[in-house]
């Protein structure tokens, strides 16, 4: 009796390789203004605009509330602001920082349903 012979047709090795995704892209700002500290603390001080956050806000998913909580001002603030100022500034381009890290990793979808996991604790 012959041995049949069978053939894999798939590939061996699958290649994923995810999108790169930086803070500047998410806050659709310019380059420049992020890369260098001192710029980036110049563009903190004149505030980035509504733009940058409905930027943020759009590849996030997340809502006025929270995103007001996470910036520290009222969702009603947040909906009539133009410019944010520096310390809002700062705060959104931590979060865009993290957003990009995390959406890296996991990808969008991933990234999402993993911030949205609960937080576990042992005690």
């Amino acid at each position: 009796m012959a041995k049949k012979i069978s053939k894999v047709t798939e590939p061996a090795v699958a290649v994923y390789q995810k999108a790169h995704l930086s803070i500047q892209d998410i806050l659709r700002v310019d380059r420049d203004w992020l890369d260098e500290p001192l710029s980036r603390v110049n563009t903190f001080r004149n505030g980035l605009d509504k733009s940058s956050f409905e930027s943020f806000k759009e590849l996030s998913g997340l809502d006025y509330e929270t995103l007001a909580s996470a910036l520290g001002v009222s969702a009603k603030t947040l909906q009539r602001k133009d410019i944010f100022d520096t310390g809002q500034s700062e705060r959104l381009y931590e979060l865009a920082e993290l957003y990009a890290i995390g959406v890296n990793y996991f990808g969008r979808e991933g990234f999402r349903r993993w911030m949205e996991r609960p937080l576990f604790f042992p005690w």
